[in-house]
């Protein structure tokens, strides 16, 4: 059986190289999409440094900004804490990167965790490319409500829309 790291981050902006992960969330799935591990974390992060705007906006909005000046840790502590996640659930075996467009996740965890890389296969199933292929074959639309911005919500829901797309496509001559 494979094992799936399904991954996601809220962050500062979408510029891997200077906007900085706030919300990171995974869960340890087989190929029956059972989670049998979970790790999260917000991350302090400054709050007059390193912000686009729209996120800033965006988070401000949902909570996610105040969330984290008050409850978030230091980034490194919530490195090493992911590390020491993963050894213990994984051991040395390569996971595959799961969730709705994973590469941008896979993006900001390699470039600024570089600790987890060695965790990493270099494969990933990405929800929304399933997606895409389904909604081509006239299958519709994946209709649930769309999580408000925090990590472990949107990694429940990937995993939702994923099912949903598996079940519709098996449905297919």
């Amino acid at each position: 059986m494979t094992d799936y790291l399904w991954a996601d981050c809220e962050m500062t902006g979408l510029d891997n190289k200077n906007c900085r992960i706030i919300d990171v969330a995974c869960l340890l799935t087989k190929d029956d999409l059972v989670p049998y591990a979970k790790f999260e974390a917000l991350v302090y992060q400054n709050p007059h440094v390193g912000w686009e705007q729209v996120a800033r906006e965006m988070h401000e909005k949902s909570g996610l900004f105040d969330l984290i000046q008050e409850e978030g840790l230091d980034e490194r502590g919530v490195v090493a804490e992911l590390v020491f996640w993963l050894k213990t659930n994984v051991g040395r075996n390569l996971v595959n990167l799961a969730g709705n467009s994973v590469h941008f996740d896979r993006g900001f965890m390699v470039e600024q965790w570089p600790e987890i890389k060695p965790f990493l296969s270099h494969r990933h199933l990405d929800v929304s490319s399933f997606k895409i292929y389904a909604e081509g074959q006239g299958i519709k639309k994946f209709s649930a409500t769309m999580p408000a911005h925090r990590a472990m919500d949107d990694i429940e829901h990937s995993i939702k829309e994923f099912q949903y797309y598996l079940s519709e496509l098996k449905k297919l001559p």
